[in-house]
């Protein structure tokens, strides 16, 4: 299993909101780190079948939110994610912290583009730093 995740450091609360993790698809059910992506995502992205599919730099990927590891509350992240055939990138970004009963609907609400969090001010500067990913 190989994981590595590139955070901005933020003096007042830990790890910043965003992160990129470079990860491989071998993670095992229990794991304590969050799993973006999967080869199944991998083949529905070469097929196009993946819903909410994006390009970046030529790189097919795909946008999902994804709820992290519940801690009392949970987070949920927008992630960018980009599978290759080892290995995915995915960048993320946390919306909010939520009761975990809630997350499901807030998930929903999100994926419907009706939830308040999704005017986050932070929002369009990661859109904008995902689409400036160069891959080589």
């Amino acid at each position: 299993m190989a994981s590595a995740a590139l955070t901005a450091r933020s003096s007042a609360s830990g790890w910043g909101r965003g992160f990129i993790v470079y990860s491989t698809y071998d993670f095992e059910v229990g794991s304590e780190y969050d799993v973006f992506a999967t080869e199944a995502d991998l083949q529905a992205t070469r097929t196009q079948s993946m819903p909410r599919m994006v390009s970046v730099d030529g790189i097919d990927g795909f946008v999902r939110y994804i709820p992290g590891i519940s801690m009392d509350k949970q987070p949920v992240y927008i992630t960018y994610i980009f599978p290759f055939d080892m290995y995915y990138l995915a960048a993320a970004l946390t919306l909010g912290q939520y009761d975990p009963a809630q997350v499901n609907d807030v998930i929903l609400q999100m994926e419907q583009g009706r939830h308040p969090d999704l005017v986050n001010p932070d929002l369009p500067h990661f859109n904008d730093l995902v689409s400036s990913i160069q891959f080589k």
